[in-house]
Parts: structure tokens; sequence; C-alpha cells
């Protein structure tokens, strides 16, 4: 159900770049595009703007459809530490990452058992079994303090793409929570939690060092910061405000496809991916 949504968000976005911009509306999420930014980056700020207004759009429509009745279901809003064996890149390392940090869980479902308003069970989608955020950070009183979007060293969405995906679930969250029955249960989100894309360097190294393009990415992190700043969301007919404290950071965690692949015969692999997740996590 989520990457259907994402889907008509990128499609809505690559629309409004094509429209502005020009280029391909298919190509806004790829490495095609994000070389130009970093070349035109005098287009952060309007490009950031299209993708926050888009993604508001697409889940204030999505909410609308959802709003009948909402069923019980022991997956909703429990945090947890899926460990099955995995066979993808990024589950490979979602699944190293919440084993070595307690504080951590991986696929949060949080809209699962809500149903279209008219929807039966013999419709397409009539019933939300499955939206989950890849991983959530808690502090001590059990809020969220960080919705990630985790990517792979090979992932072919860029780091644009990944912070529209992770506003997503951020204002499909507190829509949902403030304004679907039964959804108020659902764990608070702290005032200031971080909306955060986190992949191995060598993922930031294939769509623009990093390290060599920090200006850039702050300025992304910034824009999309003050366009959320004293946003209010309106969703049946309720008005939600966004804190004025929600953060936006691309992390980067120095970890290889090797350590990931052979963690499970010992201890210390653990330990070294759960000391570099914290540096990746310092600027906090």
């Amino acid at each position: 159900m989520g990457k259907k949504l994402f889907g008509e968000i990128k499609d809505g976005i690559g629309k409004c770049i094509k429209e502005k911009i020009g280029g391909n509306t298919k190509d806004w999420h790829t490495k095609t595009f994000f070389k130009f930014l970093l070349k035109n980056d005098k287009r952060i700020e309007e490009v950031s703007r299209y993708i926050v207004d888009t993604v508001e759009g697409k889940t204030k429509e999505f909410l609308e459809r959802y709003k009948g009745e909402t069923r019980e279901s022991e997956k909703r809003g429990a945090f947890r530490k899926e460990r099955r064996k995995a066979k993808y890149e990024e589950a490979m390392l979602e699944r190293t990452l919440i084993a070595s940090v307690g504080n951590l869980y991986n696929r949060f479902n949080f809209l699962s058992g809500i149903t279209r308003e008219k929807g039966t069970e013999k419709e397409d989608n009539a019933i939300i079994r499955n939206m989950t955020i890849d991983l959530v950070m808690t502090d001590k009183k059990g809020k969220i303090i960080r919705i990630i979007e985790l990517k792979a060293w090979n992932s072919k969405d860029n780091p644009l793409s990944a912070i529209a995906e992770g506003l997503m679930y951020y204002f499909l969250y507190i829509g949902a929570k403030s304004s679907i029955d039964k959804l108020d249960e659902l764990p608070e989100i702290s005032e200031k939690v971080t909306i955060s894309v986190l992949a191995p360097t060598e993922y930031y190294v294939y769509y623009g060092n990093k390290k060599d393009n920090q200006k850039f990415y702050s300025s992304i992190e910034s824009n999309v910061e003050k366009l959320l700043r004293g946003k209010t969301l309106k969703f049946s007919e309720k008005e939600i405000k966004v804190s004025n404290k929600v953060g936006i950071s691309f992390d980067e965690i120095k970890v290889s496809e090797g350590l990931v692949s052979c963690v499970s015969s010992g201890i210390n692999g653990l330990r070294i991916i759960e000391d570099r997740f914290k540096e990746s996590l310092s600027k906090e």
C-alpha cells in the first residue's frame, strides 16, 4: 500500500518539476536529477516546496479514502524487531541495525486494519493490511524520536526521494492518529522528531559525496524544515499543527556489505555496527 501511494507522490512531484524546471517527469528521483540539482543549488528551495506540497496533498487524499471502520490489529502500533532471514541488501542492513541498537525497531506498522469508507473485502485495496516505516527510534518514554527511511548501497532512489518518503510516513502518521477512529492509541511522536535518511557511505558517494557536498545537503535539510515550520495540515475537517521542532537529516553509516552479510557469526560485528550507527547520529 505504501509503495502505491508513494508512486502517486513520485508522479505528482515529477509533473511539478517538468512544468516548472523541465526534463523527464520520471527522473527526479534518480541520480540524473540529483546531479543536476548539485550544479543548480539555487533551485533547492523551489524543489523542496514541490516535495512538501505534493506529499501533503497526496497523503490527505489517501486518508480521505480510508475513514471507514477501524479493525483490531495486533501489529498496528507495536514496536518490534523483525529478525527473519532477509534476502535483499536493505533488509539485511535493517535487521543488523535493530539487533545492535536497543531502542531501534523495524517494519513499524501503523495503519493496518483501516478500511475505505464504502469498501468491502472483495474490493481492491478495501482494507489496509500493511503500511510500515523502515525504522523508528524511541526515547525512554516510548515516544518516537526518529522516523528513518533506510537506503542500501545499491538503492536507485536518490536522497531527495528518500526524504519525500519519510515525509509521507510522518504526514500519514500524525494525520491518521488525529482523525481516524481508534488510531489515537498509536504511540506518541516527539515534538523534536527527526525524519532521517540513513544509508551507507557508498550510497551518498554514488549520488554526490556527502562530505564534499555538506553545504548542499544542509541546504535541503534547512529548506524542508523551514517549509514544515508553522504548517497546519487539514484532515477530515481537523486541523493538525506540525511541530516547529521537526528535523530533517541525512545520516550515513560506515559499514560494508561484507560485514552485514557475516554479522550473524559473532557479537563483535554487532558492536562495530552499533558504534558506527551511534556515531552517524552524533549531531543530536
